[in-house]
């Protein structure tokens, strides 16, 4: 499973394509019943937390920020 996770990870740019690509590779190997139902544990953790990150982001696509605003942003940004 290990191989499968990193595999997934090294192939995603994004949240969505490792969630694919996990349950792909999941659905490609020989998995038991209780490996299956871990990735799919995960997955859903993945897209959940993927959920809460989207509702909690700001749009700042309209403000125009300096150079020092954007570091002070990204500096004090909480990572749940």
């Amino acid at each position: 499973m290990k191989y499968h996770l990193k595999r997934a990870l090294e192939r995603s740019h994004t949240i969505s394509e490792f969630s694919k690509n996990l349950e792909l590779s999941a659905q490609n190997a020989k998995f038991s019943n209780n490996t299956l139902k871990i990735i799919e544990e995960l997955t859903n953790g993945v897209k959940s937390a993927s959920e809460e990150i989207k509702e909690k982001a700001f749009d700042f696509s309209n403000e125009k920020l300096t150079n020092e605003q954007i570091k002070e942003l990204l500096n004090n940004t909480k990572i749940p």
